[in-house]
């Protein structure tokens, strides 16, 4: 008999979860040291947790193995999302991951049509299990981080107005896009995350030609875009000078960019940020 219990998550194992997460993730190469607040916010928010599809191995009263999921649209596609994978020192070895994945699939088949994930490329062992597991790579995203200090940016302000946005504009923010985000990003997944993100847009008369969307606690930015044909205007910049006035942690991040986009990557070079990590998207058919 199995030295572990594999049950579904519940919302009162919140605690349990937060503790077992900094464990598992104490010599992360990024640093995951949440507060319990900031943790709670995260699963609730951000992630928007599904209890039911997120299970977790317990070695007597002690959560040792997690996996954490959503579930949403993702490019057209019912999918499950996994936002956290975790096994803590001492307890790994054990196939646990694989266990997991085992309940979990029994579970998810009637829910979604996919699970997906990211994953640091130099996380071998992990992405080792995960195609054990059955995930093929599908995606490559490089990870950005702001590194200096940023001077003020100015627009024309007789051309272009600063102003509030907010969720609703979402339709007009997305006729800028162009390209599509990993799945915590998507605007169906960020309306869970909406009272913690900080909306702002760039006019041209009632017309809105940039966004930008970030998390300003954390100074994470979760989405932006200029009008194609007003690139190279200073715009860009501007917005990302807002978010870093905002922000209380001036160093901002903008992570999960896909490296087919090249305008986006070069424009964060040469704002300041640098290529901190990049990551493996990861797909499994259920």
């Amino acid at each position: 008999m199995s030295q572990y219990e594999i049950r579904p998550l519940q919302h009162n194992d919140l605690r349990q979860m937060h503790r077992s997460f900094l464990e598992a993730f104490s010599e992360y190469p990024v640093p995951m040291q949440l507060s319990y607040s900031l943790f709670k916010k995260r699963m609730l928010g951000k992630l928007n947790i599904r209890f039911d599809l997120s299970f977790g191995a317990f070695s007597g009263q002690k959560l040792v193995g997690f996996i954490f999921h959503s579930l949403n649209e993702y490019k057209d596609i019912t999918s499950i999302y996994n936002g956290g994978t975790g096994v803590i020192p001492g307890h790994r070895g054990n196939r646990l991951t694989r266990q997991l994945y085992l309940a979990f699939r029994e579970k998810a088949a009637t829910q979604a049509k996919r699970c997906v994930l990211e994953v640091i490329t130099v996380n071998e062992v992990a992405i080792n299990v995960y195609e054990e597991i059955g995930f093929r790579k599908v995606g490559f995203y490089n990870c950005y981080k702001l590194n200096k200090v940023l001077e003020p940016s100015n627009l024309n302000q007789d051309e272009f107005l600063i102003a509030c946005g907010s969720l609703s504009r979402k339709d007009l923010y997305q006729q800028l896009d162009s390209v599509e985000t990993s799945f915590s990003d998507t605007f169906d997944q960020l309306a869970y995350n909406a009272a913690s993100e900080t909306f702002v847009e760039c006019r041209n008369g009632d017309r809105v030609v940039g966004y930008i969307i970030f998390q300003a606690q954390s100074g994470r930015i979760t989405r932006m875009a200029v009008d194609a044909s007003l690139r190279r205007k200073g715009i860009g910049t501007r917005l990302v000078y807002e978010a870093y006035i905002q922000s209380g942690k001036k160093n901002l991040t903008a992570i999960n960019i896909p490296e087919a986009a090249k305008d986006i990557a070069g424009f964060l070079l040469n704002v300041g940020f640098e290529n901190q990590i990049d990551q493996w998207e990861m797909e499994l058919t259920l």
